[in-house]
């Protein structure tokens, strides 16, 4: 809002352009400007990507190093480079589905992990508050000021993201349901294989 109110653009119209942030920056700068900013605007997006593959790469190793998976998948996803010391499966796994992920209508990443946030911070805040409850966080080196502040702001905050998602039908509704669809496959490939092999415990 203040960047409208700086850049003096109507609302209707910065919503209806291809590049509402490049207009704003040519509207208040130059053409150049917008060029310069939009190369930076790239290259943090490359450098996210990156950071991106990474981490998702050692998620997948660290599903394979709990054994969340059948035995030879899990052999496959703790497989380490020699050279480079790198789960490179796993990298391959991330690069490869982010690659056919390209050739996607947007709409339907938007309904596959739209809301995909929503159970991760939903399950952070409530591990937090079992946490403390149940006494396994009482030797973390992190406190949390106000507790329970935090996560009960988390709660709701994400109730309404839930509640106006719900009232979209075209995507947020759908993201939802998507959403609660691999939780719930998740809880059954956790009930139906993995707890009929045993105890089952994720290493830190």
């Amino acid at each position: 809002m203040l960047a409208l109110l700086l850049a003096r653009i109507d609302l209707a119209t910065l919503l209806t352009v291809d590049d509402p942030f490049g207009l704003l920056v040519r509207h208040r700068g130059s053409a150049g400007l917008s060029a310069l900013v939009s190369v930076g605007i790239v290259l943090a997006i490359v450098n996210a990507i990156i950071a991106c593959i990474l981490a998702c790469a050692r998620f997948f190793y660290s599903t394979g190093r709990d054994r969340a998976w059948i035995p030879r998948i899990d052999d496959w996803l703790v497989a380490i480079h020699p050279r480079f010391d790198s789960p490179w499966i796993g990298t391959l796994i991330v690069g490869g589905m982010g690659t056919l992920a390209c050739f996607l209508p947007m709409s339907m990443l938007l309904v596959l992990n739209g809301t995909g946030l929503v159970a991760i911070y939903g399950g952070i805040a409530l591990a937090a508050m079992a946490g403390r409850r149940g006494g396994a966080s009482a030797h973390a080196p992190y406190r949390m000021p106000l507790y329970p502040l935090a996560p009960a702001v988390t709660l709701l905050a994400l109730a309404y993201v839930v509640w106006t998602s719900w009232l979209d039908v075209g995507e947020g509704r759908p993201g939802l349901i998507a959403t609660a669809a691999q939780i719930a496959g998740s809880v059954l490939w956790y009930k139906l294989v993995l707890c009929r092999r045993g105890q089952w415990k994720v290493q830190t």
